[in-house]
């Protein structure tokens, strides 16, 4: 599991399938950060990827829970694709500048796919990469006003309680280590 801090793009993998080259990240200039994969709450943002990707698999597994694997890119395309509420935006457009076309889009044609042209696309398509740095700014600044709104929501439920120095604070004891040898 991978998510881009930045855009939140999310990367998965069955585990058995997971290698990372050194090399590669090093040249690209990514900085590798690892968790333990036995305490992903060391990772609060991988975490709470976990937690989308258990939720929509769950609705398109039903009974069928060993067909997880074949079902995960669906559910990763899913979460890519759909505005979040932090940004607006989705995944996708973050990433690449523009929408995704999607195959139902493709088989039952919707005004966007029947009223394409080649050469107002590409045009389309070099406004939206001139944009898309100033999106991803509006983005960012969304997440922070989200995340300011609910410190704010927090901190007024919190009672403040001024300490000086000769306030009396609770200690936590701890027994001493039996069978080490400390020197």
């Amino acid at each position: 599991m991978a998510v881009d801090y930045h855009t939140k793009w999310i990367e998965a993998e069955p585990m058995a399938k997971i290698t990372m080259d050194q090399g590669v990240c090093h040249r690209n200039g990514t900085t590798v950060l690892y968790a333990s994969l036995a305490h992903p709450q060391t990772n609060g943002q991988v975490e709470a990827v976990n937690k989308l990707i258990k939720k929509y698999l769950k609705k398109r597994l039903n009974e069928a829970t060993r067909l997880w694997a074949q079902k995960l890119p669906e559910v990763l395309w899913a979460l890519r694709t759909i505005p979040t509420a932090a940004t607006g935006q989705s995944l996708f457009l973050l990433g690449f500048g523009t929408e995704a076309v999607f195959s139902v889009e493709i088989e039952v044609p919707s005004e966007r796919v029947e009223s394409y042209d080649q050469d107002i696309n590409v045009v389309s398509l070099q406004l939206n990469m001139d944009l898309l740095e100033k999106r991803r700014e509006k983005a960012h600044l969304r997440n922070i006003n989200g995340k300011q709104r609910i410190s704010k929501h927090y901190n007024k439920q919190v009672c403040p309680w001024p300490m000086v120095v000769s306030d009396w604070v609770m200690n936590e004891v701890r027994p001493r280590p039996v069978g080490l040898n400390l020197k």
